[in-house]
């Protein structure tokens, strides 16, 4: 049995009291989806978004590092290493979708300072931020209702979901079905009723249509080649 901290849940409790800004750096490989993020922080005067890192590790010092795992098989977790290690990030703490079982505990296992709900509205969001940098470890309760509004993603503007959308970097690496739904903790078959929506929104007929549909309308990250390492 893996231990962990203890972990605060993200509805418990009021904020500590604010002595300084909390210095964030978020991390995906989407430029659309850190500037999202940034989006949504912006209003709180009480965080400073310090650097989007797109497509590459964070260079500038933060007290937390928000790590989007939208495109990332398997929570990112070979890249959520690489930043755990690095001195400099501070606390680490994962965004994301997947509430699957043992996930949470293999997070925060390997050294994070928070699990977060994408689902969650922007406030919690950004107060969950400020008790990780207060020495809190954070995690969300998990399957709240999606803030639509406050929410960004590849592919939102042509009508793609979430989900199809997060199909579509999974697709290019030429992975199956079986590889996508293990990536993904979904079902072979929600994999396929997924695929089948993917392809009709882009006009394709097949996987090599859909990819070659995404990368002209720019819904895929140009990876750099360090990225294609910690992937592979």
């Amino acid at each position: 049995m893996v231990m962990v901290p203890e972990a605060s849940p993200v509805l418990r409790s009021v904020a500590p009291r604010r002595t300084r800004l909390v210095r964030v750096s978020v991390v995906n490989d989407y430029e659309l989806v850190v500037a999202g993020v940034a989006s949504m922080l912006a209003p709180f005067p009480y965080i400073e978004i310090v650097e989007l890192a797109a497509n590459r590790i964070p260079r500038v010092q933060a007290d937390v590092v928000l790590f989007d795992t939208y495109g990332h098989r398997d929570l990112g977790l070979s890249r959520v290493h690489e930043l755990v290690e690095d001195e400099q990030n501070g606390n680490v703490v994962i965004y994301t979708f997947e509430f699957g079982p043992g996930l949470i505990e293999k997070a925060l296992s390997s050294g994070v300072r928070g699990y977060l709900d994408k689902r969650e509205p922007a406030s919690r969001l950004a107060s969950a931020i400020e008790r990780v940098a207060a020495g809190e470890v954070v995690v969300s309760a998990g399957g709240t209702a999606l803030h639509r509004s406050e929410i960004e993603w590849p592919g939102r503007a042509v009508g793609l979901s979430v989900r199809e959308s997060e199909l579509l970097p999974l697709l290019a690496e030429g992975m199956r079905n079986n590889e996508i739904a293990e990536s993904l903790y979904l079902s072979v078959n929600t994999v396929k009723t997924h695929l089948k929506e993917l392809y009709k929104k882009l006009g394709a007929a097949n996987r090599a249509q859909a990819v070659a549909a995404a990368a002209q309308a720019g819904l895929l990250a140009r990876r750099s080649p360090t990225a294609d390492a910690r992937a592979g």
